[in-house]
């Protein structure tokens, strides 16, 4: 629920005036706190009910100041926090004893409950029961799920060879009838012909013999082009019961690809409350304002390239708000909106996911640029760089505008890393659509 509540907020903050967000907010704030206590899980039950508080204040005070809900925004980003804590708590609890060795303050406990209780709290895992399956053997599996269709591939050239040859039978099956039909008729027309001479004159029994013969002879070759003939019907019936058999067997095939690729894919949604909150934390730091948009949520990726893809995502997303998005002031006498907007666009493109990041902001100081790779010796003196070349100068390792390297954007890791992260995905994982390219607006390369 807590993405749910999440796009509550955002939606809520979108459109202040309209009231339905908010109370699907409540509703869903009241359940979430609700369940926490009951679980045991106490820290989130009371966090969920001072969330609940202040949306409440904020509908009965009519509240649509942008800063209450950067405030909103930020105690909501604390939930996420809580709830990792629960899911993690060896983990989150080995991290928070180092920051409070180095804070000098006692790390505080959390209060848990029991796998089995936290493992039967969604009702739809309930439902459904999962099962936790090594990596190595799904690759292994869609491996096999692929000979399996190279197999199929090599009977279905085949079947055509067979359909091929039976076509050729049937045709000289053809042709064999013509020509018995043709013996038949040249017999018929040799004993009426005898037999009219041997009106003439006295007829010999041996004659007669041997015209019954071939009268024999003939029925028998007719006989035997029936035999033939249905053996090539019987031949076509197995040939085509084979033919739809293998059809049904391809789109089983196919569905049990598709079924074990989408075993490890996950929608890119599943990464967009991360996102939305590094945008607003480092908005918050920056002292801007921002609105990040995702759109194609619904697009799956191999859950592990979006795993190793999170952070050159997060890093994109703090270059284009430190670098980008220009302070107030400068929009404002730009004549742009106090708020930037930033847009992250997620889209299915064949066997590849290609994700665009933009935004609205200065963009890239080309002249500033140039001027460092000058000194860096990057570029030859007198050579004039265009402009493409220049903006493809900041994918060289080390290479940065920045005066003093901060820690919330680039902390010296250039957009070389970035693009060496965009890359590597697509060997990594053959089996699933990968992210092979990343395209990052002009502001966003910083």
């Amino acid at each position: 629920m807590l993405p749910q509540i999440g796009n509550g907020l955002r939606q809520w903050q979108h459109n202040p005036q309209d009231p339905a967000p908010a109370q699907g907010l409540l509703r869903t704030l009241h359940t979430v706190k609700g369940s926490a206590r009951m679980a045991g899980a106490m820290r989130i039950g009371q966090h969920t009910h001072e969330l609940e508080t202040q949306v409440e204040n904020m509908v009965h005070a009519g509240t649509t100041a942008p800063a209450a809900f950067d405030e909103l925004m930020a105690n909501y980003d604390q939930a996420p926090a809580l709830f990792e804590q629960l899911v993690q708590p060896a983990q989150v609890g080995e991290a928070e004893g180092a920051e409070a060795g180095q804070e000098g303050t006692p790390a505080t406990a959390l209060p848990l409950m029991p796998a089995s209780v936290v493992e039967t709290q969604s009702p739809t895992e309930a439902r459904t029961p999962l099962v936790r399956v090594r990596a190595d053997i799904l690759d292994r599996l869609v491996t096999q799920a692929g000979e399996v269709s190279i197999t199929r591939s090599r009977l279905e050239n085949q079947m055509e060879v067979l359909k091929g040859a039976l076509a050729d039978f049937s045709d000289n099956l053809g042709r064999l009838r013509r020509q018995l039909r043709e013996v038949e008729m040249q017999a018929e027309s040799q004993i009426a012909s005898r037999m009219s001479i041997a009106g003439e004159r006295e007829f010999d029994p041996l004659e007669f013999d041997r015209f019954t013969r071939l009268q024999e002879l003939t029925r028998m070759m007719a006989e035997s082009v029936n035999d033939v003939a249905s053996f090539h019907e019987s031949l076509s019936r197995s040939i085509d019961g084979a033919g739809d058999e293998l059809n049904a067997q391809s789109r089983m095939t196919r569905d049990l690809q598709r079924d074990l690729m989408r075993v490890r894919m996950v929608p890119f949604a599943s990464l967009s409350e991360r996102l939305f909150r590094v945008a607003r934390q480092t908005a918050k730091e920056t002292d801007k304002r921002v609105n990040l948009d995702i759109r194609g949520g619904a697009v799956e990726i191999d859950r592990s390239v979006l795993e190793q893809m999170a952070a050159p995502f997060e890093h994109l997303l703090r270059n284009a708000i430190v670098h980008g998005v220009e302070p107030r002031a400068v929009r404002a006498a730009a004549g742009k909106q106090e708020t930037g907007e930033l847009l992250v666009q997620v889209s299915q493109q064949g066997n590849e996911v290609v994700l665009q990041f933009s935004d609205d902001g200065a963009g890239l100081d080309l002249d500033r640029i140039r001027a460092k790779a000058a000194t860096l010796g990057l570029v030859a003196p007198g050579v004039q760089l265009s402009d493409a070349e220049a903006a493809e100068l900041v994918f060289q390792p080390g290479f940065s505008t920045a005066d003093v390297l901060t820690e919330l954007a680039g902390r010296g890791v250039g957009m070389d890393v970035v693009r060496a992260e965009a890359q590597a995905p697509a060997d990594a994982s053959p089996s699933s659509p990968s992210v092979a390219r990343v395209r990052a607006s002009p502001s966003a390369c910083r």
